[in-house]
C-alpha cells in the first residue's frame, strides 16, 4: 500500500536567491474566464536550443479536448497567482499520457509554446540525451497542491535508468498531489534530466517514475511550422489523425521509443478492471486514482497515484535512517519513522484544536503551568495575592496545545485552531462594560503544516486572555467548517484526510440562550450531529469540578461523533491527558537494538503514529527492530541495518528530524543527570497509571450523570445504525 498518500510535504524549500521555475497551468475559455479543470499539474520553463523558451508539462495532467476550445493557456505562480507566461499554441505534438493504450513514461509530455520568455520566474537548462545516471541524486521541483508556494523542492536518488523511463527513490515519502510534469534535476549540475509521471510503493518507501527528457528534446528537435507552435485547436480529438500526418518526425519519435516495456511498463500502476469492482469500492476510490486505460477522461491535477482495496491493516515504516547508515560518536543511533493501524490508504490528519476562552478559564488551576516558580492560588485567597495569569485554566489549555504540537509530525498532520466564548445579548439599552465584538468563535489559525503559525496563535489567545460566556456549539461548528473548507472558514479542505477535532472545555454550555442549559446542550448537540455527518471525529475533555458537575454536552459531542470523552478533574493535568490522545490506534511501539538486546533509550510515539528513538549501538553492524502493536492486538515488526564506528562523523539528519533528534539528546542529559534514575520512572509510571484510572472513574461517573441530565433534558439518543 501506497504510503505517499499519508504525508504532508516534507520538503526543503527553493533556494532562496532564485525565482521559482514551475508554475500552475489555467486554461482561458473564450469568453475569458480562468479555469483549472482540463489543466492540471505543474508546468516547468525550459530552454531549447531551436525553440527558445517552451512550459513542459506531463500529457495525462491535460485534457486534450478542453485545452483544443481553449484560446490560451496562462502560466501563474502557485503562491501568489502572477501571471509569468502564456501560450496559444503547441511547439510539438503533445503526448500520449501513459496510462492510455500504447502510452509510456518517455511520451507524456506536453510543449507549449511561450508568447513571451517568462516575466518572473526562472528558466531551466537541459541536459543532453541520455544524460541520467543510476545512483545520481536528483531535485524535483514543483507546486504542492495543498501548501501554497511558488515552488517547493523533494529529494531523492535514480535507481534506475532505462529508454522509456526513471525510476526515483525520494528521501522522505510525501504527497504529491499537484506535482505531476514536475522537473527532476541533477543535484550536482542542475540541469533537467527528466518529468515526474507516476509514483508507486516500493517497500517502505515511495518509487517515482519519471519520463527521461529524451523525448521531449526529440521532438522539439522538430518543432511545428518551423519553431512558432500550431494552435490548439489543430488538436481536438475529431482532428489528431490529421494533425499528426502533418508531423511524421512526431509520429516516427512515438513508434520507435517503445519497447514492450516502454508500451506496458512497471512503475505505472495497473489499470483495475471496472467489472472486479464492488459498489463499495467504487465509493472508496478518490480523485487520486489512476485514469484508467481507454480515452482520457478530464483530468484537471495530475493524478500521479491509484487507490488500492481498502483493508483494515498496521503500516509500519523506518523513514531514517537508511540500512547501512554508519553512526560515530557517543550518542547512539537516531531512528524515524511512522506506524498507524488504518482502513484503506496510510492516512493524513486534520485537526483542529478548539480551545475555550470562556471568563471561567482564568481560573487558576493551583499549578505551576508556566513555570516560573509562582503558582496561582485558587479561591478567594487568590483575589489578593499568588495571581499568576500564567497558571489558569486557559494556559493550561494552551500549554496543552503546545504539547501536542511537539508531539506531532507536521508532513503527516495539518493543525488549526479555533478559541470560542460569546457573548451574552444585552437588554435593549444597556450597555455591557467590557465586551467584546465578534462571532463567539473565531478560527485564529486555518490547518497548516506550519505549527510556528500555530504556536503564534496560542499567543495571542493568551495575549487577549478569557472572556465570556460558553458558546459549545459554535466553537465545534467553527473546527468543522475549517476541516470542510466551507464558507466562512479559511482552510483549504483535504478530503483524503482524517478528519479531528479536539475539544478543551472547563464548563457547561451557557450560549446561544442566556441562562437556559436545556437550549445550550440541544445546540451542542446539533453541532455534534453535523459534525459526524461530515465524517468528524470528536474527542472532548471536560476540565475541572464545573465540567463535570453537567457533562452532559461534551459527552454527548464525543459518542455521537465516535470519539472519546476525557474526564480531566484537575485542569493542571490536562497536559498529561493529550499526552494519551492516539489517533493511529496503536496500542504499543518498541524499538531495540536485536545485535545487543538492549532497548532504546529513549523514545516517543505521537499521537498521529509517528516515533523517534534513540538507540544503543554496538561497533560493527547492529540490526534495529521496531515493533508495533495495534489496538486490535494485530502486530508488525520492521528491521533496518546501521554500522557503528566510534571515529567516524554522525550523519547528516534530514532537516525536519533535527528538532526532534535533539529533543531527545536532551532528554537524555537530564536522564543521565538524575540521581536515581529507576526509581523516578517508576514514580513516573505509577503516577501516569493512577491518572488513567482517576481517569476512568471520573468517565464512569460523568457517564452516570450524563444519563440523568439526557433524561432531565429529553436528549434523544444517537441512532446506532447512523454512527461513524
Amino acid at each position: 500500500m501506497l504510503l505517499a498518500s499519508l504525508l504532508a510535504p516534507a520538503t526543503a524549500p527553493a533556494r532562496s536567491a532564485e525565482l521559482p521555475a514551475v508554475a500552475v497551468p489555467e486554461r482561458i475559455g473564450a469568453d475569458g474566464r480562468a479555469s483549472r479543470e482540463g489543466a492540471g499539474g505543474t508546468v516547468f520553463f525550459l530552454r531549447l536550443a531551436r525553440s527558445g523558451v517552451a512550459a513542459v508539462g506531463a500529457a495525462h495532467s491535460f485534457d486534450l479536448a478542453q485545452l483544443a476550445a481553449a484560446p490560451s493557456v496562462e502560466f501563474r505562480l502557485g503562491r501568489t497567482g502572477k501571471r509569468v507566461a502564456r501560450s496559444t499554441r503547441f511547439l510539438a505534438p503533445p503526448g500520449r499520457p501513459f496510462v492510455d493504450l500504447g502510452g509510456s513514461l518517455r511520451d507524456d509530455f506536453v510543449l507549449f509554446k511561450l508568447d513571451a520568455s517568462p516575466v518572473g520566474a526562472r528558466v531551466l537548462e537541459p541536459s543532453g540525451i541520455g544524460a541520467a545516471r543510476k545512483g545520481e541524486r536528483v531535485r524535483l521541483l514543483g507546486v504542492p497542491a495543498m501548501e501554497a508556494q511558488d515552488e517547493d523542492a523533494l529529494y531523492g536518488r535514480i535507481v534506475a535508468v532505462q529508454p522509456a523511463r526513471l525510476e526515483i527513490d525520494l528521501d522522505v515519502n510525501t504527497d504529491l498531489r499537484g506535482w505531476g510534469g514536475a522537473p527532476v534535476l541533477s543535484e550536482k549540475t542542475g540541469l533537467v534530466l527528466g518529468l515526474l509521471e507516476a509514483a508507486w510503493p516500493e517497500g517502505n518507501r515511495l518509487r517515482l517514475g519519471a519520463a527521461p527528457l529524451d523525448g521531449v528534446l526529440a521532438a522539439a528537435a522538430a518543432p511545428l511550422d518551423e519553431g512558432r507552435g500550431v494552435p490548439f485547436a489543430a488538436f481536438a480529438p475529431a482532428g489528431a489523425a490529421t494533425a499528426r500526418a502533418a508531423a511524421p518526425a512526431s509520429d516516427a519519435r512515438r513508434s520507435s521509443s517503445g519497447d514492450a516495456q516502454a508500451r506496458a511498463p512497471a512503475a505505472a500502476p495497473a489499470p483495475a478492471d471496472d467489472d472486479s469492482k464492488t459498489a463499495a469500492e467504487d465509493e472508496d476510490e478518490n480523485v487520486e486514482e489512476q485514469p484508467r486505460a481507454g480515452p482520457p477522461a478530464p483530468r484537471g491535477d495530475a493524478p500521479l497515484i491509484r487507490s488500492e482495496r481498502a483493508t483494515a491493516r498496521l503500516e509500519l515504516a523506518i523513514d531514517y535512517p537508511g540500512s547501512g547508515e554508519v553512526f560515530g560518536g557517543g550518542t547512539g543511533g537516531f531512528v524515524a519513522g511512522r506506524a498507524l493501524a488504518v482502513l484503506g490508504e496510510f492516512s493524513r490528519f486534520d485537526v483542529v484544536l478548539v480551545l475555550d476562552t470562556s471568563g471561567s478559564t482564568s481560573d487558576m488551576t493551583g499549578v505551576d503551568v508556566n513555570g516560573n516558580g509562582i503558582t496561582g492560588e485558587r479561591g478567594i485567597s487568590g483575589l489578593f495575592r499568588g495571581q499568576d495569569a500564567g497558571d489558569s485554566v486557559l494556559a493550561a489549555e494552551v500549554a496543552a496545545a503546545r504539547q501536542l504540537l511537539q508531539s506531532l509530525d507536521p508532513r503527516v498532520a495539518r493543525v488549526g485552531l479555533v478559541s470560542f466564548s460569546g457573548s451574552p445579548s444585552a437588554p435593549p439599552g444597556t450597555i455591557v462594560i467590557g465586551a467584546r465584538d465578534g462571532p463567539p468563535a473565531v478560527t485564529e489559525v486555518p490547518l497548516t503544516s506550519d505549527y510556528a503559525r500555530v504556536e503564534r496563535g496560542l499567543d495571542a489567545i493568551l495575549s487577549r486572555g478569557p472572556y465570556g460566556g460558553t458558546h459549545m456549539a459554535a466553537g465545534l461548528d467553527q473546527a468543522v467548517i475549517e476541516l470542510l473548507g466551507l464558507r466562512g472558514g479559511l482552510s483549504q479542505p483535504d478530503a483524503d484526510a482524517t478528519r479531528i477535532v479536539l475539544y478543551l472545555t472547563d464548563g457547561l454550555p451557557t450560549l446561544p440562550v442566556d441562562a437556559a442549559l436545556g437550549p445550550n446542550v440541544q445546540a451542542a448537540v446539533r453541532a455534534a450531529e453535523r459534525a459526524r455527518k461530515a465524517g468528524v471525529r470528536v474527542h472532548t475533555f471536560a476540565l475541572g469540578a464545573e465540567a463535570l458537575s453537567g457533562p452532559i454536552a461534551p459527552v454527548e459531542m464525543a459518542e455521537r461523533t465516535g470519539g472519546l470523552f476525557t474526564p480531566v478533574r484537575e485542569p493542571g493535568d490536562i497536559g498529561r491527558v493529550i499526552e494519551e490522545v492516539n489517533l493511529a490506534n496503536i496500542e504499543e511501539l518498541s524499538v531495540r537494538n536485536a545485535t545487543t538486546g538492549k532497548d532504546a533509550d529513549e523514545l516517543t510515539l505521537g499521537p498521529d503514529g509517528s516515533f523517534r528513538a534513540l538507540v544503543p549501538l554496538a561497533p560493527g553492524k547492529n540490526r534495529i527492530e521496531v515493533t508495533a502493536r495495534a489496538s486490535d492486538g494485530s502486530q508488525r515488526s520492521e528491521v533496518v541495518l546501521l554500522q557503528y564506528a566510534p571515529d567516524a562523523e554522525m550523519p547528516d539528519v534530514p532537516p525536519e528530524y533535527v528538532g526532534a533528534r535533539n529533543a531527545l539528546l536532551e532528554k537524555r542529559l537530564a536522564t543521565l543527570k538524575q540521581v536515581s534514575v529507576d526509581i523516578d520512572r517508576q514514580a513516573a509510571e505509577e503516577r501516569r497509571r493512577e491518572l488513567a484510572l482517576e481517569i476512568e472513574r471520573e468517565r464512569a461517573a460523568a457517564l452516570e450523570r450524563a444519563a440523568i441530565q439526557r433524561k432531565e433534558l429529553r436528549i434523544e439518543p444517537a441512532q446506532d445504525d447512523e454512527r461513524p
